[in-house]
């Protein structure tokens, strides 16, 4: 009987020593990574705007940064963090889940470049991106779904940009211009964590300058509702004397990711203005509202 005691006494306490041996199982790892460091054609622009540098850390593209992670099924959340700085030279920015975290289907969403604590929406669903903490703010947004199972507990998601550019340029403009104005229509106002868009709106912005004829502004917008449908109105004046000088209207095509490059030359013989839109590399004139 001593025998048989002392014998299951040493079993049990291999048992336990075993089961301290035990590694716990890996924990869900998510690296957020920035897609879009430039626009789609910037190296068509580069002579224009330049080229970013794509091998910067991940804080020179994306400074703030959101994310929420719920279940998949559910939608309960297990983990949110609201916006907060990013720091170090890390080219990616890790989240680490706790260990104990079960297997399973998961979904994330991150927003970069906010201002405010959280985007509107629930769980982080979409965002209004002409409000005052969005509008100068080049925001990026990514939404995945995530199988954490063994073996397979490391997981990369890509932030995507949610607008385009426009960027507007005046050349021989008189010296009594110290201020432009502007206004785009038709360019969606919400955009979700997918990069679905709803809702036209209209952006208006104005600009007084401190050097007379160097002129030139860059907008964020949000993509066009269809194709030429964004009409682009411009004037440049004196915010003194209130002399205007107002080119024609253009329909434009804003674009996710994209630069849209619009220069207006003015010609004191005609008091009239040229107006070129820069398309694959090329200055195409603009006459009539449409493309020449």
């Amino acid at each position: 009987m001593r025998k048989l005691f002392l014998l299951t006494g040493i079993v049990c306490l291999m048992s336990s020593c075993i089961r301290q041996e035990l590694a716990p199982c890996p924990p869900l790892q998510i690296n957020v990574a920035v897609k879009d460091k430039n626009y789609f054609n910037a190296q068509d622009a580069a002579e224009i705007v330049g080229v970013k540098d794509e091998n910067l850390p991940f804080k020179d593209y994306v400074s703030t940064l959101y994310y929420i992670i719920t279940e998949a099924e559910t939608g309960k959340i297990i983990e949110e963090r609201t916006t907060f700085e990013v720091t170090g030279s890390e080219k990616n920015y890790k989240i680490i889940l706790p260990e104990d975290l079960p297997y399973g289907k998961y979904v994330v969403t991150a927003w970069g470049n906010l201002k405010t604590e959280r985007p509107i929406g629930d769980d982080g669903a979409y965002e209004d991106m002409l409000s005052e903490e969005t509008l100068n703010r080049d925001v990026y947004v990514t939404h995945d779904t995530l199988d954490y199972q063994v073996g397979k507990e490391i997981f990369y998601t890509d932030l995507e940009r949610t607008r385009g550019k426009l960027l507007i340029q005046a050349q021989n403009i008189p010296d009594y211009v110290n201020r432009s104005a502007k206004s785009i229509s038709n360019v969606f106002q919400y955009v979700g964590r997918k990069l679905n868009y709803a809702v036209a709106g209209t952006v208006q912005t104005d600009t007084l300058w401190n050097e007379l004829n160097q002129i030139q502004t860059e907008t964020l917008l949000c993509p066009s509702t269809s194709l030429k449908e964004s009409k682009l109105k411009v004037r440049f004046e004196n915010s003194q004397t209130g002399n205007v000088l107002t080119p024609e209207d253009i329909q434009i095509t804003m674009s996710r990711n994209m630069l849209t490059i619009v220069r207006y030359v003015y010609q004191e013989e005609s008091d009239d203005f040229g107006i070129y839109v820069f398309i694959d590399d090329n200055w195409e004139k603009v006459h009539g509202m449409e493309i020449e």
